[in-house]
């Protein structure tokens, strides 16, 4: 007997340092029950039970009559009849003695952590000592413990740690049928919050960046109205001093200058000033605090920037002049106070009409990036209105510098309305062809040929060679050969003059077709409309 409570105490000292706190409890109700045993095993109760506090072992001392009064007797237990308390009292000193030894001797990994795995909490919560034994009556009579109850512990302990480790696996193996679900709920819990994560730092860096966007927007129009403040100041020192002082008796003008070529050198730069000052300004004014306005008024605008071509086709030769007298403006300067000389502000405006088109391009941009679609339509149309007014007055400056020896006046013939190189041959067939450069403006289409392309250091050079005036014009569409479209003059004041033309590409044959007939069309409407006043 003595055997078998040591070897009890031993297995049970074992297990409880091997297995968790659930598995203590049904290995000891497995060991203290086997269903192989048909006569009563003489088991040693748990030691739970059986150590007591001091304060309990006096007052069982005091109830039992004839027990010794010495601290830890016991009396007889009705299931143990044969085992007198002292033999058990003295097991017990012994019991006590010997964990501590086993304890400091024996080398054990740490103890596993708690593994609530699905089946062991589909029994319930922890059960009392009580509970633990009818369960284990009740496993047994399914028959699943068989005659070995150590090795049916220790398939239990195996099969949880590989269900374990299953769970853990992070290649994503499928699981344990009882801790499948709760692990696809769990996973699915996490990736919902992922999901839900992503969605929220994704909605405030959307956030911060239209705000960033919007910030940035409102620096291009402070950026656009400041500056607008700043060029308007500089035509009214032209307007209020240069204009004002040339007048003035103090300083006496150059010959030179009293036939009217003080008016080249200003040009239409009073009627610029005027509008910006009056008009333009105070509308960007209001687009700085609504910006979804600037569209429509770079639009609304069009037709006030074509100042600017009048302006710039002149702008060569007021250089010229300025250059010519510059002791005399410079006079002029000195006295009115002012750090730039002349022909530093004469050129403001051409400066301005091309920095338009960049600022309202970061407007445009930071628009975009904001999200505000419903006003991008309008600013990408003004974008394109200022680019085309820069093209426009860019062309117009390479044609007064560059072109040579033409007796008219560049100036009177309009806007320049298209440019561009094609194979000509005059007076039809068998002539030679040649490259021009074909100018077509709102009055005349000059001819001349390329002498000088345009480089990095300097612009291109071209040299007259013959011109018709489009109210003279006839316009005739080739189908075959090798050109594309004849032009004729029907002036009686000239010789006849016949051009055969070719473009580089069929778009830009088409091009030059389509204006050409356009300029046409509106000369024949106008030679109705004079006839007939009362015909529309």
């Amino acid at each position: 007997m003595d055997e078998v409570v040591h070897s009890s105490t031993w297995m049970h000292t074992l297990l409880r340092k091997w297995l968790p706190q659930p598995l203590r409890k049904l290995s000891q109700s497995k060991v203290e029950k086997s269903p192989n045993n048909d006569k009563a095993l003489m088991k040693k109760p748990s030691e739970k039970n059986l150590r007591l506090t001091q304060k309990h072992t006096e007052e069982l001392a005091e109830q039992t009559p004839g027990a010794s009064g010495s601290v830890g007797q016991l009396p007889p237990h009705p299931q143990f009849p044969n085992v007198s308390s002292s033999s058990t009292n003295q097991q017990l000193q012994q019991q006590h003695d010997f964990e501590p030894e086993e304890e400091a001797g024996l080398e054990l990994p740490p103890p596993m952590k708690p593994i609530q795995e699905p089946h062991l909490i589909a029994n319930g919560p922890p059960t009392f000592p009580k509970d633990l034994k009818e369960g284990s009556a009740n496993m047994a009579s399914t028959g699943k413990i068989d005659s070995n109850p150590l090795s049916e512990i220790e398939q239990i302990v195996q099969k949880s740690r590989e269900q374990h480790e299953s769970n853990s696996r992070p290649d994503g193996s499928a699981p344990s049928e009882a801790g499948g679900e709760d692990n696809a709920a769990t996973n699915g819990c996490a990736e919902l919050g992922f999901v839900q994560g992503n969605n929220d730092k994704n909605k405030t860096d959307t956030s911060d960046s239209e705000a960033s966007a919007l910030n940035r927007r409102q620096l291009a129009l402070n950026e656009l109205v400041i500056t607008e403040e700043s060029y308007v100041q500089d035509l009214q020192m032209i307007v209020n001093g240069y204009m004002k002082e040339i007048y003035n008796k103090e300083i006496p003008r150059p010959p030179g200058l009293q036939d009217g070529k003080m008016d080249l050198v200003f040009n239409n730069i009073k009627e610029i000033h005027e509008w910006h000052r009056d008009k333009f300004l105070r509308a960007l004014r209001h687009c700085q605090r609504s910006p979804a306005d600037l569209g429509p008024l770079i639009e609304s605008s069009a037709k006030k920037f074509t100042m600017y071509y009048y302006f710039c086709s002149n702008k060569p030769l007021s250089e010229y002049i300025v250059n010519e007298y510059y002791d005399y403006f410079d006079q002029i300067r000195q006295k009115l106070g002012h750090r730039h000389d002349l022909s530093a502000l004469i050129i403001t405006p051409v400066q301005r009409i091309t920095k338009y088109g960049l600022l309202i391009n970061e407007i445009l941009k930071q628009t975009e990036r904001a999200g505000l679609h419903n006003e991008v339509a309008t600013l990408i149309a003004a974008y394109e209105q200022m680019n085309d007014v820069v093209k426009k007055v860019d062309d117009m400056m390479m044609v007064l510098r560059g072109l040579q020896d033409f007796d008219g006046e560049i100036t009177a013939q309009g806007n320049l309305l298209l440019h561009g190189t094609l194979t000509c041959a005059i007076d039809g067939a068998g002539q030679k062809q040649r490259d021009w450069k074909v100018f077509l403006f709102q009055q005349i289409i000059i001819f001349a040929e390329i002498q000088k392309l345009k480089t990095p250091y300097s612009n291109p050079l071209f040299k007259y060679r013959t011109h018709i005036q489009l109210n003279h014009m006839q316009l005739k569409e080739l189908k075959e050969g090798e050109f594309s479209f004849r032009i004729e003059s029907t002036d009686p004041n000239k010789p006849a003059v016949t051009i055969d033309c070719q473009a580089g590409s069929e778009k830009a044959n088409e091009e030059w077709l389509g204006k050409l007939k356009m300029i046409l069309e509106q000369q024949s409407d106008l030679i109705t409309r004079l006839v007939n006043p009362l015909s529309n």
